[in-house]
């Protein structure tokens, strides 16, 4: 699956909006737009510093800044749609007041099949941010992570890897480990390949030996952002190098 960032980008103009972005961004270039500045300045006294030769850096500084607006919001929208992924190594100067955690979370999205002409981008995603655990593992999961997880379209018969109908069939699904690796925890089902509706099952734990009174907690989160499908079939990926 190749990176979102490396996508070849679809048009011509997308071609030259990112050959121009790379250009424009590096010091040569920002050393030959001082250097025109320089031989300008150095012609004032044979012009006499008349209008003629001020509109000239007027108009030439006018149209560049035009286009320019223009450049950079194509990048910014491009980079937004790509759902570039920041990497906490990218991160410099970090200080003791300003430190950096990689953290990771396990989840999972449900994307749009990018079949109604991307009129839906948007790509929701469950994760687990954290629970109770138990650092013996005698009484819980010792590190936080989703037990089982199954994915499927709607009608898909229980033996079939589909909905389960009954306490037992729901008891066996949550402490199977299914779809979790026991490496590192991440959920690695195959994303489906059938047109529907999708549901997923989820679980953490088992617990065991509650004493009266006490209490299981878990945090959840539910996000959404821009996104395809294909580029979203990159994240196992994803999981692989963070693991």
């Amino acid at each position: 699956m190749p990176d979102p960032n490396t996508l070849t980008p679809r048009n011509p103009f997308d071609r030259f909006s990112k050959w121009a972005a790379r250009r424009t961004g590096h010091g040569a270039a920002f050393l030959t737009a001082f250097l025109v500045i320089v031989v300008w300045a150095a012609t004032g006294p044979l012009f006499g510093f008349r209008n003629p030769w001020q509109l000239v850096i007027k108009t030439g500084t006018t149209i560049v800044t035009f286009l320019m607006v223009f450049l950079i919001q194509t990048k910014q929208t491009d980079g937004r749609l790509q759902s570039p992924h920041l990497h906490v190594s990218d991160v410099e100067d970090l200080t003791p007041l300003c430190p950096a955690y990689l953290v990771h979370v396990s989840g999972f999205s449900v994307a749009d099949d990018d079949g109604d002409d991307n009129k839906t981008p948007g790509v929701p995603t469950f994760m687990l941010i954290d629970h109770t655990i138990d650092p013996t593992g005698v009484n819980g999961p010792a590190t936080v992570g989703f037990r089982a997880f199954r994915s499927f379209p709607g009608g898909t018969p229980y033996v079939q890897g589909g909905n389960p109908t009954i306490d037992q069939q729901r008891y066996e699904l949550m402490v199977s480990k299914e779809n979790i690796d026991p490496e590192n925890g991440f959920i690695n089902a195959i994303p489906g390949d059938q047109k529907g509706d999708y549901s997923e099952w989820a679980s953490i734990g088992p617990y065991v030996h509650l004493p009266d009174g006490g209490h299981i907690s878990a945090t959840v989160a539910f996000g959404v952002r821009l996104g395809r499908y294909r580029d979203e079939l990159g994240h196992s990926n994803d999981y692989e190098r963070a693991a």
